[in-house]
């Protein structure tokens, strides 16, 4: 791995240097004293990672990282950043940081995101070499899913050929509702499914798919769910596309107080039931925009779940922020 370290203070700057050169992942290890240093090197050399400061003068961690995601010039980085700027750096989310960690640097804590890169790095380069010869289709993939026994051997393989299905005739957010089917379908697969997503270099950009993506990680990272919940669920990933199905039907095929099923629910995944139909129902949506052309909007609402019209247009945008038609000639 090639990492390029940013900071404005050399003490620091020369200890993390220090840190990464020790590390046997690590084959080079390059250093700038600020941003504008360190994008000019950026634009002539190909690094794997850069760890950078958040706070520097005239160009600050943040900005640095926008402009080199910008212009394509590194896809990892590592924020650095003292205990008050902790709150300011977690804005680094939306740059898609891989991860920040506070001064005083903890080796461990480091190496533990030098690994995570590298492993992230090593994924992106075999998906992006197999993308093109992949023949695995998503009915494939379904039939997987929906088998009512799985491998572990086989959990890496259906996760990785799901994420490399062709993203043209795949969004993104389809691609979550088939892993979040998988762990329905298969609940001890949950941590398995979890540490893959942790590793995996999966990062949505689309207002649905990280919705659906916030929904997966808030599920897999409790240790466990109620039977009750883990029923429900299925019963939905199954069914939404069904106008009829909503909470109160979905208690009264498990016989449950539908008040009670509903906080249950919103505990396991962080939203409530209604605003997860919603979400699996666009994702749906999307799907059938991206691989069909002869279904009318109409159609297409109706055949993702929505009563009329007007709710799947509304829906629609108010979750993805924009229309159905936008969307099919040209969205995300």
């Amino acid at each position: 791995m090639k990492i390029l370290v940013v900071d404005d203070e050399k003490i620091i700057l020369q200890g993390i240097v220090r840190l990464l050169k020790s590390n046997p992942l690590v084959d080079d290890v390059y250093w700038a004293e600020d941003a504008f240093i360190a994008l000019d090197f950026l634009k002539g050399h190909q690094v794997d990672a850069v760890v950078t400061d958040i706070r520097m003068p005239e160009m600050d961690g943040l900005e640095l990282i926008r402009i080199a995601r910008e212009e394509e010039l590194c896809d990892n980085f590592i924020i650095l950043s003292g205990f008050a700027e902790f709150k300011y750096a977690q804005q680094a989310i939306s740059y898609q940081v891989t991860e920040y960690i506070l001064k005083p640097v903890d080796p461990e804590e480091l190496d533990k995101a030098v690994r995570d890169i590298k492993y992230k790095t090593e994924l992106k380069e075999k998906n992006r070499n197999n993308q093109e010869n992949s023949v695995v289709t998503s009915e494939e993939l379904e039939e997987k899913i929906r088998l009512e026994t799985y491998k572990e051997t086989e959990i890496e393989w259906i996760l990785q050929n799901i994420l490399l299905l062709p993203d043209i005739r795949h969004p993104q957010s389809q691609k979550i509702r088939m892993i979040l089917e998988y762990i329905f379908i298969h609940p001890n697969a949950k941590d398995a499914v979890g540490d893959f997503i942790g590793k995996s270099n999966f990062l949505p950009v689309d207002c649905a798919a990280q919705s659906l993506y916030e929904v997966m990680c808030f599920y897999v990272k409790r240790e466990s769910h109620p039977s009750s919940v883990v029923n429900a669920l299925l019963i939905t990933i199954e069914q939404y596309r069904n106008a009829e199905v909503c909470l109160d039907y979905v208690a009264g095929q498990l016989f449950i107080n539908s008040n009670y099923l509903s906080g249950l629910i919103s505990r396991s995944i962080g939203i409530s039931f209604h605003s997860f139909v919603r979400l699996l129902r666009v994702s749906f949506a999307q799907e059938m925009l991206k691989n069909t052309r002869n279904y009318s909007m109409e159609a297409i609402g109706y055949k993702s779940g929505f009563s009329n019209t007007n709710m799947f247009f509304r829906t629609f945008r108010d979750i993805t922020g924009i229309t159905p038609k936008n969307y099919r000639t040209g969205g995300k």
